[in-house]
């Protein structure tokens, strides 16, 4: 089965196949990854232009106008990384499905990979949150409400939290990679 990880590591002990699962989301959002990259330098270089404006960029300016020349909006860019962010959500969420798995545990349908950049969030939904489930009357199953890390060990949960961006400074946890992996997944997900 490949590599055994060890609990020195912070995951415990379990099998590569647990990072296998993910493998093929993590390996498409790279294949997207490059596809967005050449799009974006084509965009860059390309003679189509579109003309705008912003107010008040230059104090100098009589009309508080500034006229630009710039690149335009391009769909298919904006399809390659809404289906590069969903990749990568996917491949956070089967990691922590197959690390209940691997603990001896069952995921429900509340298990995933958070990703917050507020401590006080995290407490109230990932380490507050205790198990059991909500009876639905109308469908007549039981909705969990627990951790979205429910069933990792401590240690795993502790690896989860140490790399949120609640950890970094607040004029920097904007830029962190998961806020904007989270951001970019909204956007593609509601807007």
């Amino acid at each position: 089965m490949g590599r055994t990880y060890t609990r020195e590591a912070g995951w415990g002990s379990y099998n590569s196949h647990v990072v296998e699962i993910a493998s093929p989301k993590l390996t498409r959002a790279y294949v997207l990854y490059g596809e967005i990259h050449e799009l974006s330098q084509a965009i860059i270089n390309s003679e189509v232009r579109y003309t705008v404006y912003e107010y008040g960029t230059y104090p100098n300016q009589s009309d508080g106008v500034t006229w630009l020349n710039v690149p335009g909006p391009h769909q298919e860019l904006a399809v390659l990384a809404g289906e590069l962010a969903h990749d990568v959500r996917s491949a956070l969420d089967q990691l922590v499905s197959e690390l209940v798995l691997e603990n001896g545990n069952i995921p429900n349908r509340g298990n995933q990979f958070p990703l917050y950049d507020s401590r006080g969030r995290w407490e109230r939904d990932v380490i507050d949150r205790g198990g059991g489930g909500v009876e639905c009357d109308y469908c007549g199953v039981t909705e969990n409400r627990s951790s979205p890390l429910f069933g990792l060990s401590d240690a795993q949960v502790k690896v989860i939290e140490n790399s949120q961006a609640f950890n970094l400074p607040k004029d920097k946890r904007a830029a962190h990679e998961f806020s904007l992996l989270r951001e970019l997944s909204n956007i593609d997900k509601h807007r």
